[in-house]
């Protein structure tokens, strides 16, 4: 079983089918996790081996230049990259869309924001919904490119931002910061 997050302690928590089986057969399983904390959460369970790996492996990558087109690209002092899904956790934006769009208004007199959002995918319509009304209500729709698509390269959108933000609250060991700091781009 390969674990990633929080997903095998919030799954425990629950009073669930997936928690039952895990509890009862969890202890015939081998775990690769990619944190100490989940590590000990493996331990609680017993599992049979435990292996910590981190989730990033580096690879190679000889593009030097980006596909990525951005409308108006003169009318922005900065670009900033962003990689997501538009989901909760505890009851709030895992990734922080929401905080992103307030910080880009917050910003805006002394610098202009463009944000290029590689969108992994939906998982709440509410999260996805409050976004796109922060975004009409703060006037600043213009400030992002939405790509609602897995990037074959995700480099390229490293590449295309001046820096990489994650402005999570909540969002753990992130694989994405690691590809951009491995790509010699600042990380917010």
């Amino acid at each position: 079983i390969h674990v990633h997050g929080a997903s095998l302690k919030d799954t425990l928590a629950k009073k669930s089918l997936a928690s039952y089986i895990i509890s009862k057969l969890g202890r015939y399983c081998n775990y690769i996790v990619d944190n100490p904390n989940i590590a000990e959460v493996a331990k609680q369970i017993n599992a049979r081996n435990i292996y910590e790996i981190d989730a990033f492996l580096p690879k190679e990558t000889e593009k030097k230049t980006s596909l990525i087109q951005i409308k108006n690209r003169k009318n922005f002092d900065l670009v900033v990259s962003m990689v997501g899904w538009f989901t909760e956790y505890n009851g709030a934006d895992l990734y922080g869309f929401d905080i992103l769009c307030k910080a880009i208004k917050n910003l805006e007199k002394d610098i202009k924001i463009h944000a290029i959002c590689s969108v992994n995918g939906i998982q709440s319509n509410e999260i996805h919904e409050n976004f796109l009304s922060i975004q009409k209500k703060l006037n600043i729709k213009e400030n992002f490119t939405l790509l609602y698509k897995q990037l074959e390269d995700i480099n390229s959108l490293f590449i295309s931002s001046d820096l990489f933000v994650r402005p999570s609250l909540s969002d753990g060991s992130s694989l994405s910061v690691k590809e951009a700091l491995w790509l010699d781009k600042p990380v917010i």
